[in-house]
């Protein structure tokens, strides 16, 4: 009895660290520029930049990046940071265009763009899965879990 409890907990062991890796694969890093003047950016910060509130780390212009495929992750960090969907991020920049001017986040549509532009572009920031980080030359700033519940709105 006691092999196959011993048993039995080392495969529970082993499948909860497979589900752990797992979660922790697909949660959604946010990246900046190496040289970037911030350590950490809080949920508050990230809103500010992505809702086009902060435009300046300091001295330093923010340039801003959004990853649009895959779309559980925009879907995830849109959630997370503006708590809306997609759908309702891209119709704020529309009348915040329309209404104060400004440019909307530039878009990407893979995390090897994502990661080229930021490690290349002095203030820049976007995000990724954390499955794509892949020794990449940025700094990352905040991480959140993906949250695909605002996914079909």
């Amino acid at each position: 009895m006691g092999i196959r409890w011993g048993i039995s907990a080392a495969v529970l062991v082993a499948a909860l660290a497979t589900l752990a890796a797992t979660a922790r694969a697909d949660e959604i890093l946010v990246v900046v520029h190496p040289q970037a003047p911030v350590e950490r950016l809080s949920d508050d910060q990230l809103k500010q930049v992505y809702l086009g509130e902060n435009s300046f780390w300091g001295q330093v212009k923010i340039h801003p990046a959004v990853l649009r495929v895959p779309p559980e992750i925009y879907a995830g960090f849109m959630g997370a940071v503006a708590g809306i969907s997609p759908g309702g991020y891209e119709a704020f920049w529309i009348r915040k265009i329309f209404r104060e001017g400004g440019m909307p986040p530039r878009p990407f549509d893979s995390a090897g763009a994502i990661l080229s532009f930021v490690a290349n572009t002095p203030g820049a920031v976007g995000f990724i899965r954390r499955a794509d980080l892949d020794g990449a030359h940025v700094k990352v700033a905040a991480h959140f879990p993906v949250d695909t519940s605002l996914l079909h709105h």
